[in-house]
């Protein structure tokens, strides 16, 4: 499906250097990005392609700049990548989605030409070869890797070039990833804050999208989509954490108790919401723990609501003392 006619000769690209945008995700955020799914599967691959590209690099190309599909890839995961090729002659600055991106990275292409590219590994557990493509210090697998490598044949070099034969690492044929699951009364504060931290902290131990955080309120008066706290956005803006307005909305686990059904860790900021989450049936069997337990304490961190911003960024602090405290074995425990 890929049209080589369409590609830009290298006559008319001056001195420049050709690059691929590769870009580091943080893990998933909330039922927003869940819902979202939903939206963009109504869109063409071409089209959900442009717009995850402006929301997630503030790049716009037009329709114009399409140059076509590669092959689809099925991910031992049980989803189906479909990629798509685009050209952006000239850009500035990129303006990556601090909700959904960890870094932007501008690789040239002529290291994708290096000898030692691509990198086939063989494994017992299968009889297709891993591939893995050795770029910005590290090695990157499949899926990745396959996308990039037909890439280069197909796009850059116009040798017809087929990759669904390679195969991914053996971490990676997980069916499911693991998730853990926040709760305060509303999620719009507390359990914001515990996500959003997290988050990061994943990114930076280089294993976001191993592990899947999600957050849900269980008091009376949760409700689905209300946008988080004001307050609790500027204090998570102050550790460099930044968060839009509309990144994450609230989940109510009244209404969605298939997200406590999902969880294979679930963390509480007091002990009245752990018994209330346990009540549940579908937490039965589940790790349940307030955030101070899991971390090794006692006692509840407090609801900061109408508190002022001071109250705010204290429990922003406890929170974020007792992830850094606990994050080891909260990986040990989703492992």
């Amino acid at each position: 499906m890929f049209d080589r006619s369409k590609t830009r000769p290298r006559t008319r690209l001056g001195h420049g250097t050709l690059v691929i945008l590769f870009a580091t995700l943080l893990a998933a955020l909330s039922m927003f990005f869940a819902s979202a799914v939903d939206v963009r599967a109504m869109l063409t691959p071409e089209g959900a392609a442009l717009r995850e590209l402006h929301e997630e690099v503030g790049l716009r190309v037009e329709s114009e700049g399409i140059l076509g599909l590669l092959d689809d890839y099925g991910t031992r995961s049980g989803f189906i990548i479909t990629p798509v090729v685009v050209w952006a002659s000239a850009f500035g600055e990129l303006t990556p989605n601090p909700a959904e991106v960890a870094r932007v990275y501008r690789v040239p292409l002529a290291d994708l030409d290096h000898p030692d590219v691509p990198i086939l590994l063989t494994i017992p557990e299968s009889d297709r070869p891993v591939i893995q493509i050795p770029i910005l210090e590290s090695k990157i697998n499949a899926p990745t890797a396959a996308v990039i490598y037909q890439m280069r044949e197909v796009v850059v070099h116009g040798r017809p070039t087929r990759v669904d034969h390679f195969e991914q690492p053996v971490w990676a044929w997980r069916a499911r990833v693991p998730t853990v699951l926040f709760v305060c009364h509303a999620n719009t504060a507390r359990s914001v804050m515990a996500h959003a931290l997290l988050d990061r902290m994943l990114a930076e131990r280089g294993v976001a999208g191993r592990v899947r955080v999600r957050s849900g309120g269980v008091a009376t008066y949760a409700r689905d989509g209300m946008i988080a706290s004001l307050d609790a956005r500027l204090a998570l803006k102050e550790v460099g954490v930044h968060l839009a307005e509309d990144a994450m909305v609230s989940t109510d686990l009244k209404a969605h108790r298939d997200v406590i059904a999902g969880a294979d860790l679930i963390l509480s900021m007091t002990v009245q919401q752990k018994a209330m989450i346990g009540a549940y049936e579908e937490a039965r069997g589940r790790a349940v723990f307030t955030l101070r337990e899991f971390s090794g304490e006692d006692g509840d961190i407090d609801d900061p609501a109408g508190q002022g911003e001071d109250v705010f960024r204290a429990a922003r602090d406890e929170i974020l003392r007792c992830l850094e405290k606990s994050i080891d074995r909260l990986l040990t425990t989703l492992r």
